[in-house]
Order: C-alpha cells, then structure tokens, then sequence
C-alpha cells in the first residue's frame, strides 16, 4: 500500500530502498512500513518468498467436505451481507485450523469460489 496510485513498481522500490538504505518513502503507508520494520527486526528472510504449502484440487474439495457445515454457514452470511461486501470493497478468506484456504468470498470487483 502506498499513499500515492497505486503502482507495483514504485512499492518494490520504496521497498528495496527501506532493506538496503533503512529509509522508509515518506508515499509508504505507515501499516506497511510498520511491518516492515517488523520484519527486518526479526531478520526474516526477504530476498525469495517462502515456500507455499498448496493444495491439491482434491485436497481442497476433501477440506471442503470436511469442514462443509461450515462453509454453509458462511456461504449465507456472505448471501446476507453481500451488498456489504460489495459498498466496501471487502473479500474474506476462510481458513481451517491448519491455515489452509477453505473458500475465498469476494466482491464483484474480484471473484467468489
């Protein structure tokens, strides 16, 4: 998130500067720069991105099955609130307890699995 439109590039390289300067792009947005921060302080790597733990397609439908009653449950809440979703621009994840995606709810803007 940077204060200014919004531009990938830009991002990358207030980012880039912040890891190889310590100099935080006044555009950044404090949350972002605070994490940052964070990060760095706790020496996490930032040179790759980790490893993504996916599912298969079929896992994904086995968690579903799993956890069905409660997809259900917030596929109806989302139904009931979905001009919510939609006025504010806002998506949910649910999540399992082993931090896998179950289903992702979005806004028109986005998609809905």
């Amino acid at each position: 998130m940077i204060r200014e439109k919004r531009n990938k590039e830009k991002l990358a390289s207030y980012y880039r500067k912040f890891m190889e300067d310590g100099v935080i792009d006044p555009n950044v947005h404090p949350w972002v720069a605070e994490s940052w921060q964070r990060c760095r302080a706790m020496k996490l790597p930032h040179e790759t991105m980790p490893k993504l733990n996916k599912l298969s397609r079929e896992e994904i439908v086995e968690h579903q099955k799993t956890h069905e009653f409660i997809v259900k449950y917030v596929d109806g809440l989302y139904e009931q609130s979905k001009q919510h979703f939609n006025i504010h621009n806002l998506s949910m994840l649910l999540i399992d307890e082993d931090g896998y995606v179950i289903k992702k709810l979005c806004t028109a803007l986005f998609f809905r699995e």
